[in-house]
């Protein structure tokens, strides 16, 4: 009986080294595998990282840009005022041009007309003699 005695503590004992050895290669492999993870973890935190900077450039670019076109907006408008007022004052200028063309035409047309009346009444006055002797004739 001894030798199945000595044989059952043999597997005893092999059986809590076995379970020893057990647990130690499985505690290892958690450590790896946690390792492993927090190593993700942190690659993971570095790329949220860039991410989130890469966000508030983007985010500081985009306010850059849009103090720019309200500037540009801005600079338009008066463009645009600007703009319209030569249009306004072109119509004005215009619209003298064309009433002082018009006061010159009628001028010259009265002053005509006057030279006309008075170079005939002239002529009457001159061709008075020759006109009653040529109502004689005929």
């Amino acid at each position: 009986m001894q030798i199945s005695r000595s044989s059952s503590n043999l597997m005893r004992k092999w059986n809590s080294a076995s379970v020893t050895d057990h647990r130690s290669q499985i505690s290892e492999e958690l450590e790896h595998r946690i390792g492993l993870m927090e190593t993700s973890l942190n690659r993971f935190g570095m790329i949220l990282d860039s991410v989130q900077s890469d966000g508030m450039q983007l985010n500081k670019g985009m306010k850059e840009v849009s103090l720019e076109m309200d500037s540009i907006r801005q600079k338009l408008i008066v463009l645009d005022k600007f703009l319209q007022s030569m249009n306004k004052g072109q119509e004005d200028l215009k619209a003298s041009v064309a009433g002082g063309f018009k006061l010159i035409s009628d001028r010259l047309s009265k002053d005509i007309y006057q030279e006309f009346k008075t170079s005939y009444r002239r002529f009457s006055r001159w061709s008075q003699p020759y006109h009653s002797r040529w109502k004689r004739l005929f």
